[in-house]
C-alpha cells in the first residue's frame, strides 16, 4: 500500500515493483492491522464503514430484545455489544472527517432511542442526557486527555513526549502552576486534527491538579 494524498497518489504512473523472494507483493488501497483498517490517503473510511457495521449489528440485537427487557438491561446489551466498536483504537482514527464521526453518533442516537423508547422528535442530546451518555466525540476526548496524562508522567512510550514542547521549555517533571504545551501553527486542517495538536490543546484544557 503507498499511502499519500489523492492528488499525489493520482500521479503515480505504475506501481513499483516489489517482491520478497520469489512472492509479488501486490498494491492494495487498503488493509488492516491490529483490527483498524487504514486507507492509502488516512481517510480512515474503510474503518467507520467497518464499525458501523459491527455496531449496526448490535444495535440489530437492541431492538430485537427490546419489548420484553427492562431499560438497564437494555443498557447493559448496548455496553456489550456495541460500545466496544466505537471506543476500540479511536484515538488512532479519531481525526477522521466530521461526516465520518457523525455516521457513527447517529448509531449511538438510534441505540439510545431504542432504549428510551423516544421518537425522533426527541432531540438526540436528550435522549444521551436521559442514559448519563456521552457523545462519542466526548468520550474520545476523555480518553485523549487520560493518554495525555498518561504522557506526560511517564507512564506511555517516551517517543510520545517528543511530539510536545513545554511552552516555557519547562521539562514534564516540574511541579508547576504554568504546565502549558506549546500549539503548532495550524497551517492546514490537516495538522488541526494531528495527534500533536489535538493533544496538546487537551493537555491544556485538563484541570492543573489532573497533571501530576
Amino acid at each position: 500500500m503507498l499511502i499519500g494524498s489523492r492528488q499525489r497518489l493520482s500521479q503515480i504512473i505504475s506501481d513499483p515493483i516489489l517482491s520478497i523472494g520469489s512472492e509479488s507483493i501486490k498494491r492494495v488501497s487498503s488493509t488492516k492491522t491490529l483490527g483498524v483498517m487504514v486507507d492509502e490517503c488516512i481517510t480512515w473510511k474503510d474503518h467507520i464503514d467497518e464499525v458501523a457495521k459491527k455496531a449496526a449489528k448490535g444495535i440489530g440485537i437492541l431492538r430485537r430484545s427490546n419489548g420484553f427487557l427492562d431499560k438497564d438491561t437494555l443498557k447493559t446489551i448496548y455496553s456489550v455489544f456495541v460500545l466496544p466498536h466505537f471506543d476500540y483504537c479511536a484515538l488512532v482514527w479519531h481525526n477522521c472527517s466530521k461526516a465520518l464521526q457523525n455516521k457513527l453518533q447517529k448509531l449511538q442516537n438510534k441505540a439510545g432511542r431504542i432504549i428510551t423508547g423516544d421518537s425522533y422528535e426527541i432531540a438526540s442530546d436528550t435522549v444521551t442526557t436521559k442514559l448519563c451518555w456521552d457523545s462519542l466525540e466526548e468520550r474520545r476526548e476523555k480518553q485523549l486527555e487520560t493518554l495525555m496524562i498518561q504522557i506526560m508522567k511517564c507512564n506511555s512510550i517516551a517517543y510520545l513526549r517528543e511530539f510536545f514542547t513545554f511552552c516555557s521549555n519547562q521539562t514534564y517533571q516540574l511541579r508547576s502552576s504554568n504546565h502549558v504545551l506549546r500549539l503548532p501553527k495550524p497551517n492546514t486542517n490537516a495538522l488541526m486534527r494531528s495527534f500533536a495538536y489535538k493533544g496538546a490543546a487537551a493537555w491544556n484544557n485538563i484541570e492543573e491538579h489532573r497533571k501530576f
